[in-house]
């Protein structure tokens, strides 16, 4: 099967998307025109090459920050997505139900806190974008990022052959999904959440200090037997520390995720029903 004149139409909403500014990737939108009038002829070995230059040109686009984008963007898209389109027909309905819809919806809200981060960084001092960035984190862990996770963790599991109840995969928690996935090699993936980080921001145990420039993030857990909080967690962070270990490796899972359905939506055009 050969690409259809449908499908050549669905490629150009697609360049008309990638043009537009929440997605920013010119380069891939002009490789992609430039190849819309040969597109019909194309059998799968010239389509299987195509997307490879697509693919390379929008993960140079999306990864031009450095190289944990680079193993980011490989480990979801080679490494989860690309398989799980090899499931079988049920669990390929439910990966574009929850991946193209709900993902998606998601991503609004990263995008709206990028928006309020580059308003911040020119107009607060140091202790003040500390402390926005602590609640920019959280927002991000417990709106988009856990719930980005539950849906990669389900895409995970379909390229097993295995399906999730949606019920169960609503009250999963993140811990456990992190403690099943990294046993297979995702841990990048979890690199920037930490729960004890999480609970020192949503409980507001953590302070700035001014002379040091740094804060303090502390956790605990009530001891029954003691009566009392007892502390286990404590780390001590600038804010270039926090951004780099922390904030920027969520938001780079975030912004993979972002943008990922469309090269998605790009391969099934291209590929649906196609045999080599």
């Amino acid at each position: 099967m050969k690409i259809t004149n449908e499908q050549l139409d669905e490629l150009k909403t697609a360049v008309q998307t990638l043009e537009r500014p929440e997605y920013d990737y010119p380069n891939t939108a002009k490789l992609i025109e430039s190849k819309l009038g040969e597109l019909t002829s194309y059998g799968w070995k010239e389509l299987n090459q195509l997307f490879h230059e697509i693919k390379t040109n929008f993960y140079n686009e999306l990864c031009d920050d450095g190289t944990f984008c680079q193993t980011v963007f490989t480990l979801i898209f080679d490494g989860i997505i690309i398989p799980s389109l090899d499931a079988d027909q049920a669990i390929k309905i439910q990966f574009f139900d929850q991946y193209k819809a709900q993902l998606e919806s998601r991503c609004l809200s990263a995008r709206t806190v990028n928006r309020i981060m580059r308003a911040f960084q020119t107009k607060i001092d140091r202790e003040q974008m500390y402390y926005a960035d602590c609640l920019l984190y959280l927002l991000l862990v417990e709106g988009v990022y856990d719930e980005n996770m539950k849906i990669l963790y389900s895409q995970w599991k379909a390229a097993k052959g295995e399906m999730v109840d949606p019920n169960e995969l609503a009250n999963k928690n993140l811990g456990d999904i992190m403690a099943e996935m990294t046993k297979d090699g995702f841990d990048p993936l979890f690199r920037g959440w930490k729960k004890h980080l999480r609970n020192s921001i949503a409980h507001a145990r953590f302070a700035f200090d001014p002379v040091s420039g740094k804060i303090t993030f502390k956790d605990g857990e009530y001891d029954k037997s003691e009566r009392k909080w007892v502390e286990n967690f404590s780390e001590e962070l600038t804010v270039q520390e926090f951004e780099e270990k922390y904030f920027n490796k969520v938001w780079t899972v975030c912004v993979c995720n972002q943008h990922l359905p469309m090269l998605v939506r790009i391969f099934e055009i291209f590929f649906a029903e196609q045999n080599p």
